[in-house]
């Protein structure tokens, strides 16, 4: 004996996806799929340098020191601290 289920054996078409509340339509997927990036660009912390607490701006030269962010021109009077409590 063969059970065979109505629902197996339908096709699926677009216009179904507006009516049945178990498909998500395109349309809907997309505004999910944009919802969670924008989650994830909100949660984005922008680091600030240790020393001057101003938002890194990410050029050339920028230092990270263990998990501290830290400008080219903070970093050099940093440097100099640790150079001069080292000797």
């Amino acid at each position: 004996m063969m059970i065979t289920h109505s629902s197996l054996s339908h096709v699926h078409n677009d216009s179904e996806e507006e009516h049945h509340p178990h498909f998500l339509g395109t349309i809907e997927k997309k505004h999910l799929r944009e919802q969670k990036i924008t989650q994830k660009k909100i949660s984005f912390c922008i680091p600030r340098c240790h020393a001057c607490k101003t938002e890194m701006q990410f050029t050339e030269g920028e230092v990270i020191y263990g998990e501290r962010w830290y400008h080219s021109s903070c970093w050099k009077d940093i440097e100099e601290v640790i150079e001069l409590a080292s000797h």
